[in-house]
């Protein structure tokens, strides 16, 4: 199990409003809203504007259009609903809100959603490695040591954990056989060292050499973290001249397969068992997991090997977004090439983000039971985070103009913030985009 401490200062006064997909508010004024609005319904609304003081509160979005965007003397503030029904049948609705502001009190950023990138190092020997991470380490003898690792780098995760694996070569042996049983120690989540900490990264085995042939015709389906290929001909009933190499003998335990394209840059994958070729259906077990996307692959993108390569390397993979680490090399792998290929990017804007800094929010409106034994016995605000959704942040920044203690002069205090997390590409992003500039 991993042992990681975070901390984070997000909570400063933070008070959190994650948007639900559904329509800003329309309605006119805020007695309305608190009559009329949907379960995670938001809404903006003015008390004072150019025009004066307001009768009743009113939305933004029911102002004339110069209100759309909000003003430096504005006051207003925001809201929104939550719709429930508890375990009686009994329909709640509670509206979250924050005090009234003057507009010119914060500094507002807005920030647009990037995708996080995950890290992707390869190494290993000779010119390949630039591209491909290829591993040749020129005669290869028995009783060569291959030993690399692997050291998590991310922060808040000291003392840093390490990863350890090798294999000695045998008589007989091939590179590719050495780097097959190097993959397999690395991607087997129940190895010796994976069992402690878990997996780190996902590995795959490039190859330099060799020949590599493809099939005419067909199709292959390939799931991410499955050993399962299904192969369909494309006839439909039974193999054409020259599907699948044309020889179904040809495909055999202990071979490799290259999926998803013809160059040094895609993986190969050894063959544990092949059944139904020739037919008009084969099913090909992998000794490892496919480790990239799950889809279908075309003929063209999926190659067996007749001739064994003759140079290896490696494609490392974090597989957490946000982890990072660094390649170590020892033994018969010590001199050899480390290309990072990927630096990893954090992202701005992902579910499991925005859940975190709503979760802070709860805490800081006063829901302290998040954490406690038995909290539903306590209750607990609803959380408007949908897992897999994408968001675009406004960070209102807020600061009043007061005297000092210490001098007769004015400062600026930093009291807090206000975080609306609005989902891309649906309603409210929208009106929040153009009334917070």
């Amino acid at each position: 199990m991993k042992n990681k401490y975070n901390k984070t200062t997000a909570g400063l006064s933070a008070q959190v409003f994650v948007a639900k997909a559904t329509a800003y508010t329309d309605d006119a004024t805020y007695q309305a809203f608190v009559a009329n609005a949907v379960d995670g319904e938001m809404g903006v609304f003015l008390v004072y504007d150019a025009s004066g003081p307001t009768t009743y509160a009113e939305s933004v979005a029911a102002t004339n259009a110069a209100d759309a965007a909000l003003q430096a003397n504005d006051k207003f503030f925001i809201a929104q609903m939550s719709v429930f029904t508890d375990t009686n049948g009994k329909v709640s609705r509670e509206v979250k809100r924050t005090p009234t502001f003057t507009y010119s009190e914060f500094v507002v950023r807005q920030v647009a959603y990037s995708a996080p990138v995950k890290q992707v190092t390869n190494f290993g020997y000779g010119s390949l490695s630039t591209t491909t991470g290829d591993l040749n380490s020129g005669t290869l003898t028995t009783g060569q040591i291959f030993a690399f690792g692997f050291k998590e780098t991310t922060p808040g995760n000291q003392p840093y954990p390490t990863w350890n694996y090798e294999e000695t070569a045998k008589a007989g042996d091939s590179l590719i056989a050495i780097g097959a049983r190097l993959l397999k120690q690395v991607n087997d989540p129940d190895s010796p060292q994976n069992y402690y900490n878990g997996k780190l990264v996902d590995l795959e085995l490039l190859v330099g050499g060799g020949t590599f042939v493809a099939s005419s015709g067909g199709a292959a389906t390939v799931t991410n973290g499955s050993t399962t290929v299904t192969i369909v001909e494309s006839a439909g009933a039974a193999a054409d001249a020259g599907e699948f190499n044309a020889d179904a003998s040809a495909m055999a335990a202990g071979m490799y397969l290259r999926i998803g394209g013809t160059t040094t840059a895609s993986p190969i994958y050894k063959i544990a068992s092949v059944s139904g070729v020739g037919g008009a259906t084969a099913i090909i077990e992998l000794e490892t997991p496919y480790t990239g996307a799950s889809g279908s692959v075309a003929a063209a993108n999926l190659l067996v090997n007749t001739v064994v390569p003759t140079a290896i390397g490696f494609k490392a993979t974090a597989i957490d977004f946000g982890a990072h680490f660094r390649v170590t090399l020892s033994e018969d792998m010590e001199n050899a090439d480390i290309v990072y290929t990927t630096g990893y990017k954090e992202g701005k804007g992902t579910s499991t983000q925005v859940a975190g800094l709503e979760e802070e929010g709860h805490v800081f409106s006063g829901y302290t039971t998040l954490n406690a034994a038995f909290t539903e016995d306590y209750g607990k605000p609803i959380s408007y985070t949908v897992a897999g959704t994408t968001y675009n942040l406004i960070f209102l920044d807020y600061y009043r103009t007061m005297k000092s203690v210490a001098a007769p002069k004015i400062q600026d205090g930093h009291y807090g913030h206000i975080i609306i997390a609005a989902p891309v590409g649906v309603a409210p992003a929208t009106a929040f985009d153009g009334m917070f500039v």
